[in-house]
């Protein structure tokens, strides 16, 4: 019974999901493909992400947190 996929990050190395923010969102009909570079805009940040599922009674999971760093330019 999903309803949607969630992805949400928060900055820096460390998920929490006290400082977690939406950044999109994808149905399950779509491709399963999301771009951003939310939290990325300068050579060195870091961010950490991850997916939720969200079922149609609102029940979630998320995924492993992954963490990106941008290189230097």
């Amino acid at each position: 019974n999903l309803s949607h996929y969630e992805i949400r990050f928060c900055a820096g190395p460390d998920y929490s999901t006290d400082n977690e923010t939406v950044i999109g969102t994808i149905q399950p009909a779509d491709l399963l493909e999301f771009l951003t570079d939310a939290g990325l805009s300068a050579p060195g940040n870091v961010v950490t992400f991850k997916v939720y599922t969200i079922t149609t009674t609102g029940n979630e999971k998320g995924s492993n947190a992954v963490t990106v760093t941008r290189p230097a330019a």
